[in-house]
């Protein structure tokens, strides 16, 4: 969804369809809620207020239903409030399940460099499957994220994790990834 901001510039949102981008889709449309001073509509500030201005509701409320395809409009259609819209659609679509942990496991285990495009969408990847796994509960540690980054590379990396390794710097996933990215 191209949307028109206040300050003139356009936010570009892809719309929820469902499960598949629910995640992706509610981190761009927070961001969007926050940077146009609405998201304190559905989340209380700091001093632990919710905004109630009938206005400023109506326009969030408006927002997010634009942001979402039609096939969703029977979750939230009896919704009247934006915190109403929003934690519908939480408990709708941010599967926490089991079937979920395990095809995000499958996911950061069975991904390879050579089935990527580049580097950057390799790492990306794993990445996005370990942050999921880690907001439906089931985190995993540092190490264990490094280690997967490594696992799917190609033989041709065995000197570079053999140096990893022996380095006596802990491993870690910001460590290998950073170590990944520079040298692609």
């Amino acid at each position: 969804m191209a949307s028109r901001s206040s300050n003139g510039t356009y936010q570009l949102i892809d719309k929820l369809v469902g499960r598949e981008n629910y995640r992706q889709w509610s981190v761009a449309m927070r961001a969007y809620l926050e940077v146009e001073d609405l998201w304190d509509t559905i989340e209380a500030r700091t001093d632990g207020t919710l905004s109630t201005d009938p206005k400023k509701m109506q326009k969030t409320r408006g927002r997010i239903i634009l942001a979402v395809e039609s096939e969703v409009y029977a979750y939230i259609e009896n919704t009247t409030s934006p915190q109403e819209v929003w934690n519908e659609l939480a408990k709708t679509y941010d599967d926490k399940g089991l079937t979920r942990k395990v095809s995000l496991l499958q996911a950061t285990t069975t991904t390879r460099l050579k089935n990527c495009r580049c580097m950057e969408e390799y790492v990306s990847n794993i990445i996005s499957a370990t942050k999921k796994l880690s907001a439906s509960g089931t985190k995993l540690q540092e190490d264990l994220v490094g280690a997967l980054l490594l696992s799917g590379l190609p033989s041709s990396y065995q000197p570079m994790i053999m140096a990893l390794g022996s380095s006596g710097a802990e491993i870690t996933a910001d460590l290998v990834k950073n170590k990944l990215l520079e040298e692609n």
